[in-house]
């Protein structure tokens, strides 16, 4: 049996190398590719609609696959928990599945998990990250994601002090 795998965002960076990687492997096959502008109506027909859109539109890409009862993975940023209790019980309603992960790089996962870890024993944390120009979000949802782990690894011993709370990204 193949999965038919729709990517939404599948002309930026990101999707084209999804793109990539589904079209080597046995068992997949890319159903449609969607741009900016594309119908949401493309997504008919797949089993998987992996998104790697914008936050902007992320949600939208999700609630139509929801709604045709495909399963999503979704590798946009900007998906916060509150954001994902929005959808879940579409999820549910429907049956389908829905994953969301920030970053796909094995590193960034890692890193962000050792941080969650090691956030209780220090008084005071800071995020830095630094991107090539292009980088559309910033800060990216990566560092987001790694804030909300370190928030929650550290409920049990208090907020996390930091002089440079209001710092914007650099």
């Amino acid at each position: 049996m193949t999965t038919r795998v729709a990517i939404v965002g599948g002309t930026g960076k990101l999707g084209g190398v999804i793109r990539e990687v589904v079209e080597g492997e046995d068992g997949y096959e890319v159903s449609s590719v969607l741009g900016s502008g594309s119908d949401l109506a493309e997504l008919d027909g797949a089993d998987l609609v992996i998104d790697a859109s914008t936050p902007a539109v992320s949600i939208d890409v999700v609630r139509a696959a929801i709604e045709r009862g495909i399963n999503v993975l979704v590798g946009t940023s900007g998906w916060s928990n509150e954001r994902i209790a929005l959808v879940r019980p579409l999820v549910d309603a429907a049956g389908t599945g829905a994953v969301f992960i920030p970053n796909f790089s094995l590193g960034s996962v890692v890193g962000s998990a050792l941080a969650a870890a090691a956030a209780p024993f220090f008084p005071s944390i800071e995020i830095v990250e630094a991107h090539r120009e292009t980088k559309v979000d910033s800060p990216s949802g990566t560092a987001v994601r790694t804030a909300e782990l370190i928030a929650a690894a550290r409920e049990k011993v208090g907020p996390v002090q930091s002089p440079h709370v209001d710092q914007r990204a650099r």
